[in-house]
């Protein structure tokens, strides 16, 4: 038995002991989702979010199946019930301008970015979706400051 399949096993056992532990499901689910099983895994954040609506890294965890399998309108679904829940979630302002940018809506994107880096300034992923945002925008000075932010924050120190 692989490393996979003793993951899936203790999820099951715990779902099987607890019926309703939606952490559980959301584990499995996460689990599933990382080897790219990306239907078993909606199957098991759906059970999840049927036990508990309150959980914004259930609700994550489904925007980042559907935004693998391009549904990027139903991500970002997902990822506004995370941050309803929990607006001080950075990644999942991230991952919503990274569904938004895919749809073409770049200045939704950038909103998002920049409320993941007002949340967290260190977080390298924002500023680099944000270049591109601009860059797409034919933005190209603000792309460039945005490049010597994380510049300055790389030299005073910050990892990013």
């Amino acid at each position: 038995m692989n490393q996979y399949q003793k993951t899936i096993q203790c999820y099951d056992l715990s779902i099987l002991i607890n019926p309703k532990y939606d952490s559980a499901f959301n584990g499995k689910g996460n689990a599933i989702r990382n080897f790219n099983q990306f239907q078993k895994a909606i199957q098991c954040y759906y059970k999840a979010i049927s036990i508990n609506q309150k959980n914004d890294s259930t609700w994550f965890g489904k925007g980042l199946v559907l935004y693998k399998l391009k549904q990027y309108e139903e991500a970002i679904q997902c990822y506004n019930e995370a941050i309803t829940i929990n607006p001080q979630y950075d990644t999942a302002w991230n991952n919503k301008g990274l569904a938004l940018y895919k749809l073409n809506q770049y200045q939704e994107a950038i909103i998002c970015y920049n409320a993941a880096i007002s949340l967290y300034p260190n977080y390298s992923p924002a500023y680099y979706n944000k270049g591109n945002v601009l860059k797409n925008l034919k933005k190209y000075q603000e792309e460039l400051n945005v490049i010597i932010l994380q510049l300055l924050l790389t030299l005073k120190g910050f990892n990013i």
